[in-house]
């Protein structure tokens, strides 16, 4: 995996959110869940549960 590329702006380094999700499925894989859970009731993709949950334990 190489790295991310990364935006300076005001002094800061940043990454792409896009870019971090294009890597965290690989970081933190799913179990395969049914059809209906993939989608929310509003038609966008279900997260990552398993991606939220990690981050969440490490306080980020």
């Amino acid at each position: 995996m190489g790295r991310l590329p990364a935006v300076t702006e005001h002094g800061r380094h940043g990454i792409e959110p896009a870019d971090l999700d294009s890597i965290r499925d690989d970081l933190y894989p799913m179990l395969e869940i049914p059809d209906e859970w993939r989608v929310l009731d509003d038609g966008s993709p279900a997260p990552n549960w398993v991606a939220a949950i990690e981050l969440t334990r490490r306080g980020r």
